[in-house]
């Protein structure tokens, strides 16, 4: 399920995150995905504190 874990926040008492962000498949040099169509719909994880 992970793929580069990223972006952390708290609300109240329940942290989310964005389990798979899907970073190794962007090119931070041109700012373009790399291949659309391995993209899948993204995660978001939720634990209580």
């Amino acid at each position: 399920m992970f793929d580069i874990p990223t972006t952390f926040v708290v609300v109240g008492k329940s942290l989310y995150c964005i389990a798979n962000s899907q970073l190794k498949n962007f090119n931070s040099s041109n700012f373009r995905i790399i291949n659309q169509e391995s993209l899948k719909d993204i995660t978001i994880l939720k634990y209580e504190l």
